[in-house]
């Protein structure tokens, strides 16, 4: 919102790039998953499911383990099915450390009831190779669910018109046509769009580090939210209270605070939870009077 304000004083169309990671295989998420998918695809069914499966379900205390299967979501990975590989990579907040945060009767009325499941079933309906997939997989969900409303609301705010020229159906219908070897290669992501436009563009934007449009929460709740989330989440009052084990997130809160660990997503989305909750769950007193305009304010009616 603090762009398109600025943007807005100056302008009235605006062009973003959305759509380019997408249409060519630009996140750094990609290459990391090429080479689980290709480790997981040299591995036997038993060895992923019976082995790896259930390390990673306790791989923050497989010190023992080398560092690159301590990653966060390697051996969970490797041990799934390539859908639910990726929607874990993909997730916020993983199912097993979804259901800890849950009061135990949210997770019993949720039914056994999984978000990933869309992210699941958009991977399952693409042919091809894991990186055609994994890009479908964003086009069909994170695309237009997240990014897309995101800039839209924040550009409205401020009567400012954004234009993604590589959403076009075409381009995009041409990049989906591309072999996936021709998007990432070597790991080099975007590879063939870079060789494709090099010469069009100044030195050093080839090779300049990919930076994401990301707000400093880790940083915010260990400092000027903390008190905020203290009072909207860890209270006990508000009506978030009832939807929270606050034993188990106070734990993760002060993990987090004490620089022990980087749940600052999470944390951040359990006050997005608490900040909904005070406002569409809290009891409230109607007053129809609330919805009149002032008496002084009405039109007399006419008699005719």
């Amino acid at each position: 919102m603090l762009v398109s304000r600025l943007a807005a004083q100056h302008v009235k169309v605006v062009l973003s790039g959305d759509g380019g990671d997408e249409a060519f295989g630009g996140y750094a998420r990609y290459p990391h998953d090429l080479r689980e998918a290709a480790i997981r695809g040299r591995l036997p069914a038993w060895l992923r499911r019976g082995v790896l499966a259930p390390l990673g379900r306790i791989w923050p205390k497989a010190d023992w383990l080398p560092r690159w299967l301590r990653a966060k979501t390697t051996l969970t990975n490797l041990g799934a099915d390539a859908d639910a590989a990726y929607a874990n990579t993909l997730s916020i907040c993983r199912p097993p450390l979804r259901r800890s945060l849950l009061a135990a009767d949210v997770v019993r009325s949720l039914g056994g009831h999984e978000s990933e499941r869309l992210m699941r079933a958009a991977y399952r309906e693409q042919p091809g190779d894991p990186l055609s997939r994994m890009i479908a997989t964003d086009v069909a969900t994170l695309l237009p669910d997240d990014f897309l409303v995101k800039v839209d609301r924040a550009s409205m705010a401020y009567g400012l018109e954004v234009r993604p020229p590589l959403l076009d159906h075409e381009l995009l219908e041409l990049a989906a046509t591309i072999p996936s070897e021709f998007k990432i290669r070597d790991g080099q992501t975007k590879w063939i769009l870079k060789q494709a436009c090099g010469d069009l563009l100044p030195a050093g934007h080839l090779s300049r580090p990919k930076r994401g449009f990301e707000i400093p929460v880790d940083r915010w709740l260990r400092g000027d939210l903390r008190a905020m989330f203290q009072d909207a989440v860890l209270g006990t009052s508000g009506p978030a209270a009832d939807l929270l084990d606050r034993r188990r997130v106070t734990s993760l809160f002060e993990e987090h605070c004490r620089g022990r660990g980087r749940h600052g997503a999470v944390l951040w989305s359990l006050l997005v939870l608490s900040r909904w909750a005070e406002k569409f769950l809290a009891p409230t007193i109607f007053d129809p009077a609330e919805l009149a305009p002032p008496l002084a304010n009405r039109t007399q009616p006419q008699l005719v």
